[in-house]
C-alpha cells in the first residue's frame, strides 16, 4: 500500500539531492526530528494538525482533503516515527536513484541516476534482488500521490507476480486514513489475503468486519472500474472515483 520510489514534488526533490553528510550534520545520527514530540506536547491539537497539514503541502503537495479533521486529530498524534537519520538517508538514496538500492556507506559518493557520470568509474550501489521475489505482490496506490512513479516501480519488480491497483483521487496518507478506506481499500486488502494465502480459513470472514454489503463489492470496485448501480454491484464512494487532486 502507498509505495514510493520517486517523487513528482519539486520541493521534496531538492532534499533528495543533498549528500548524506549534510543531513547527518543537520539532524545528527540518532532519531530524526525527535523534537517533534516536544512540539506535539505543548501545542493545542488543532494547531498541531494545521502545522502538519502545512508541512505536508509544502514538502509533498498533499492536501489531505479526503481525511476528516477528526481523523487528523486522532492520527497525526501517531505520525511521528523514531526512525534514525540513516534510515531517512537510505530512503533519499532510493528516491534519487529510482531503484531499490542498498544503503551506500560511502558518504561522499552520491547515488547514481541513470546516465549520470560516476565519481568513481564503474561504481554503483548494490541493488536489492527484487526480481527474485517469489510471492504475489498486490500494490494499492493513489493516482494523486506525488511520491509514486508506478512505471519505475513496475520495472523494479517481477512483472508476472504483480497486481497493481490504482485508487483514483487518493493521496499518500489517504490510503491509510481516508474517510472511505473501509469501502475502497480494506476490502481489497482482505480479498487479496484470502486469494493468495495458503490457509484462507485462518482469515476472518470479511462480513464480520464490514457487514454483508462488503462481501458483494466487485474486485475492481475500489478502483473506479465498476459499472453497475449500487454498492452491491460494484460501485464505490465518490471519493474513490474522483479525479480531483
Amino acid at each position: 500500500m502507498f509505495p514510493f520510489l520517486s517523487t513528482r514534488a519539486p520541493r521534496s526533490s531538492s532534499f533528495f539531492d543533498h549528500r548524506p553528510t549534510l543531513l547527518f550534520l543537520i539532524f545528527g545520527r540518532r532519531a530524526i526530528l525527535s523534537s517533534a514530540l516536544f512540539w506535539q506536547s505543548i501545542l493545542y491539537p488543532p494547531i498541531f494538525v494545521r502545522l502538519i497539514d502545512a508541512s505536508l503541502i509544502f514538502l509533498f503537495s498533499w492536501h489531505s482533503h479526503n481525511i476528516t479533521f477528526t481523523q487528523k486529530l486522532a492520527a497525526y498524534a501517531h505520525l511521528y516515527s523514531f526512525a534514525s537519520t540513516k534510515s531517512v538517508v537510505h530512503w533519499f538514496q532510493i528516491m534519487r536513484s529510482g531503484r531499490f538500492v542498498m544503503y551506500d556507506d560511502d558518504l561522499y559518493t552520491p547515488v547514481l541516476r541513470p546516465g549520470n557520470q560516476s565519481p568513481r568509474s564503474g561504481y554503483r550501489p548494490a541493488r536489492f534482488p527484487t526480481r527474485n521475489i517469489a510471492t504475489n505482490i498486490v500494490i494499492l496506490y493513489g493516482d494523486t500521490d506525488s511520491l509514486v512513479d508506478i512505471d519505475a516501480m513496475r520495472l523494479e519488480l517481477p512483472e508476472h507476480r504483480l497486481d497493481i491497483r490504482c485508487l483514483r483521487g487518493y493521496e499518500h496518507l489517504d490510503v491509510l486514513w481516508g474517510k472511505n478506506v473501509h469501502v475502497d481499500v480494506i476490502p481489497q486488502v482482505t480479498r487479496a489475503l484470502l486469494q493468495h494465502c495458503e490457509k484462507p480459513e485462518m482469515i476472518r470472514n470479511i462480513t464480520d468486519v464490514f457487514g454483508t454489503k462488503a462481501n458483494f463489492l466487485h474486485p475492481d470496485a475500489a478502483f473506479g472500474c465498476g459499472s453497475a448501480d449500487g454498492l452491491e454491484n460494484g460501485s464505490t464512494s465518490d471519493y474513490a472515483t474522483s479525479t480531483d487532486a
